[in-house]
């Protein structure tokens, strides 16, 4: 597989991840993830799939609208794996008590692995370098 039809199929993956984020469907947006998933958080602690997905569901109830944008710095191709450098720009609103909704922007920098597993890419390892709230 060339290099321009690979990074079409992550292309694909993020535009799938953004919809189930906007689209509130959290079970299709953890799906994205490898079991095997090493998160490294820009405050340094690793979290596995698990607890990704224990915070990320707790998000999800409270969610109100989200929208997510990307823009890779660039990659790498190894095998079944594919690396990205990317800045990411997310936008979302929870519901605060009853009546009330927090907003706010996440802009972050992150190193981003990808892997095939049963012909699906999945997230792997992630690597947060940067990170801004706006």
């Amino acid at each position: 597989m060339n290099s321009e039809s690979l990074v079409k199929e992550i292309d694909e993956m993020h535009q799938l991840s953004k919809e189930a984020l906007s689209q509130k469907r959290f079970e299709s947006y953890i799906e994205l993830f490898s079991d095997n998933l090493k998160y490294k958080q820009f405050d340094g602690k690793i979290i596995d799939k698990k607890e990704l997905a224990r915070n990320t569901a707790s998000y999800f109830n409270r969610l109100k609208t989200a929208t997510s944008k990307f823009e890779r710095k660039n990659y790498n191709i190894e095998g079944n794996r594919f690396t990205e450098n990317l800045i990411q720009t997310a936008t979302a609103s929870i519901r605060v008590f009853i009546f009330f909704t927090k907003s706010w922007t996440v802009e972050r920098e992150g190193i981003y692995e990808w892997i095939k597993e049963e012909g699906s890419w999945k997230i792997e390892k992630v690597e947060i370098l940067h990170e801004k709230v706006f």
